[in-house]
């Protein structure tokens, strides 16, 4: 997820409104005590929900209590610590740190580059720390980069192929792997291809680390590929009109 989630507040009654604000400042205080006041800005307050759903799906009764509201000098209310509540701090640092690492350093301004090695160097730790209380969640993170990655790789390997003369059909993929092979030759495995975007895209136990990197070898073979069967100006064009490489 990407953003701020937020409550639609119309469809909420004040109790509600109330509860979920002290499970947002527990989750705060608990990312405060247990990595740090730096990283609480990470609190994009995804993981409030999770924290809601996993207390109320346990039958957990969190108690509140007047606590100060890290940053300020204001006590407010709060939910104690729960496991939900820890969970949930887990979440917002792993999932900020690999929003931070998905961030190309080449495409960001410079204010925003200082920003990146800012962080990287002040959140490692509590990353650390949070990877080793629940390596089950880090592992799932990661089988998502891989799951992204080779989808997007894919993607980008079957956008130069149609663009450079490959026969494409409003079918599904399964069904244009004969074109696709035509065009690719022996370079690579047409069939290969497709199956692992299947995978990345629709699999429940996602792509593994080699599956990962044949994709990244088929991307780089079909933009060779697109290089040879497109003539100079196609090519001028693909390249700074349409920046598709």
């Amino acid at each position: 997820m990407k953003g701020r989630m937020r409550p639609y507040l119309p469809e909420l009654t004040i109790r509600d409104y109330n509860t979920y604000m002290r499970y947002l400042r527990g989750v705060r205080r608990q990312m405060y005590k247990s990595y740090g006041f730096y990283a609480c800005h990470l609190l994009r307050t995804n993981g409030v929900l999770f924290a809601i759903l996993s207390d109320s799906l346990a039958g957990r009764m969190p108690t509140c209590k007047r606590q100060r509201v890290p940053g300020t000098p204001f006590r407010r209310s709060m939910m104690c610590q729960t496991l939900g509540i820890r969970q949930a701090a887990q979440v917002e640092i792993l999932m900020g740190w690999h929003n931070l690492q998905d961030r190309k350093y080449s495409e960001l301004r410079p204010a925003k580059r200082l920003r990146r090695a800012a962080d990287k160097l002040l959140l490692r730790r509590a990353y650390d720390k949070a990877r080793q209380e629940n390596p089950a969640l880090e592992r799932l993170f990661a089988q998502e980069n891989d799951r992204a990655a080779a989808a997007a790789m894919c993607a980008y390997a079957l956008e130069l192929a149609w663009c450079s003369g490959a026969v494409r059909r409003n079918v599904p993929l399964a069904q244009q792997r004969d074109e696709l092979q035509s065009w690719a030759g022996d370079v690579l495995d047409a069939g290969e291809l497709l199956d692992i975007n299947d995978r990345a895209l629709y699999g429940g136990s996602g792509v593994t680390a080699e599956q990962r990197e044949t994709a990244e070898e088929d991307m780089t073979a079909a933009l060779e590929l697109f290089r040879r069967k497109c003539g100079f100006w196609k090519r001028l064009y693909q390249r700074w009109i349409r920046c598709l490489y």
